[in-house]
């Protein structure tokens, strides 16, 4: 997990979370939590359709935007979570508890 644990008990924004998912599975995790709003990533898509008329090349390009888990391209499991109830909750629904080290 990654975050500040607020006197409440909220989990508080990160910055960078992709760059911090990914040191995460290098460094051997398979599941990874972040504060809540914070597992997607915007993405576009390209496309270019172009056509000759006349000898003149026209290209259209278009841009179709969406969003992904940023854990998808990583093969790693990313689970919003928005305050230490949340933590507690998904290590207690994984199968294979590990060991947990501070």
């Amino acid at each position: 997990i990654t975050g500040t644990i607020r006197e409440d008990g909220s989990i508080g924004q990160i910055g960078a979370p992709l760059e911090k998912a990914k040191a995460a599975r290098d460094d051997g995790a398979e599941i990874f939590l972040v504060p809540a709003g914070q597992a997607e990533q915007l993405i576009s898509t390209r496309t270019r359709n172009c056509s000759v008329t006349d000898g003149i090349t026209i290209c259209r390009v278009r841009y179709v935007y969406g969003s992904e888990n940023i854990g998808n391209p990583l093969n790693l499991t990313v689970i919003e979570v928005k305050d230490l109830g949340g933590i507690i909750e998904v290590y207690r629904n994984q199968s294979s508890k590990p060991d947990i080290s501070v």
